[in-house]
């Protein structure tokens, strides 16, 4: 028992100094390196039916590790209309959002976020989709752990939205070689009649030497002044300084998992399924309704993606398994 009571104190240290509680903004490496004024971090790896993990690090900065993420995420509930012959109709449905139990063999997680795609039938395809619900974004630094798998037809999406002319896009199609990414600042494209492409506006490129979607990646955009620069593993893969959504008004930030039988994103066949699984999601963000800037002999800036955070991140994982491990042992020498 006095074990037990020493891993939790030592566990709850250790996730609330993930991201330490008097930063006053949050700082990132890269060509458009930048400084936001708010943090959050949503932990998938390791969930439970508890809203008891959460922690509210200071006014800017918030991780959580539980079911409570559904507080600050929207599940997408919604028909998406088809645009015409060959596409179908989207069905946005919460069915396809779920915490799955990993068996996959990993010491640092044994659950993760999983959003799916489906062909039901030849007039309908469900899909998977969240929305950041908490604050409106105005320029970001979006990262999200996760891995692509299934049936050609699909398409796993991390973007910014705030209309078609006014987005910027990290899309895997099930379709493509497991190593391509698409990278986009839409319009892609002049739009009807001729549907001319945009030079520049979509670009398809490989990752890293050896990687793949279907493996665990971080993957990364960040929304700039004027520059948007993706990212795999912190291995820069693109920028552009093109059609680069405007922070007035503020945008929408988005995860999801789709398909519509379209020449975008292809055919899938009825029956047939794909997941984008998700470990993590962090967010480095400002809003439209930011608070303003602490005087500057106050402030303390915080660099994120350095070891020590990294480190944190994987601790506060691995203290959550075992705690849960723990709580069993406890309740069975008890009832024993």
């Amino acid at each position: 028992m006095f074990v037990f009571i020493l891993l939790i104190l030592s566990c709850t240290i250790s996730a609330q100094n993930t991201v330490g509680s008097t930063c006053t903004g949050f700082t990132t490496n890269g060509l458009a390196n930048s400084t936001f004024l708010y943090y959050r971090l949503y932990d998938f790896r390791n969930i439970y039916n508890t809203r008891s993990a959460s922690t509210q690090n200071s006014i800017t900065s918030k991780t959580v590790t539980n079911s409570s993420w559904t507080n600050d995420w929207y599940i997408r509930n919604y028909p998406r209309k088809s645009s015409g012959a060959p596409d179908i109709p989207v069905s946005f449905t919460p069915r396809r959002v779920s915490i799955t139990n990993s068996t996959d063999k990993s010491p640092y997680y044994s659950t993760y976020l999983t959003l799916s795609s489906a062909r039901i039938n030849e007039s309908t395809q469900e899909g998977g989709e969240i929305t950041f619900d908490e604050f409106n974004v105005s320029y970001a630094s979006i990262r999200v752990l996760g891995r692509v798998k299934g049936t050609p037809g699909a398409c796993a999406g991390i973007f910014t939205y705030l209309n078609d002319t006014e987005e910027s896009d990290i899309e895997m199609f099930t379709r493509d070689p497991a190593n391509f990414v698409h990278y986009s600042n839409q319009p892609s494209s002049t739009g009807a009649p001729d549907w001319l492409p945009i030079p520049g506006a979509t670009v398809n490129v490989s990752m890293p030497d050896g990687m793949y979607w279907t493996d665990w990646h971080v993957h990364r955009l960040d929304w700039t002044p004027g520059r948007s620069v993706f990212f795999v593993d912190d291995i820069q893969r693109n920028t552009t300084t093109l059609q680069v959504p405007v922070a007035d008004p503020p945008s929408g930030v988005y995860i999801d998992m789709w398909g519509a039988n379209s020449t975008w994103v292809g055919s899938m066949p009825i029956g047939g399924e794909a997941t984008f699984e998700i470990q993590w999601v962090e967010l480095l963000f400002n809003t439209s309704v930011s608070s303003p800037a602490a005087p500057a002999e106050n402030q303390k800036l915080c660099a994120i993606g350095d070891d020590k955070i990294s480190w944190g991140l994987r601790l506060a994982s691995m203290c959550s398994k075992s705690l849960a491990l723990w709580s069993i042992l406890v309740v069975l020498i008890v009832n024993y």
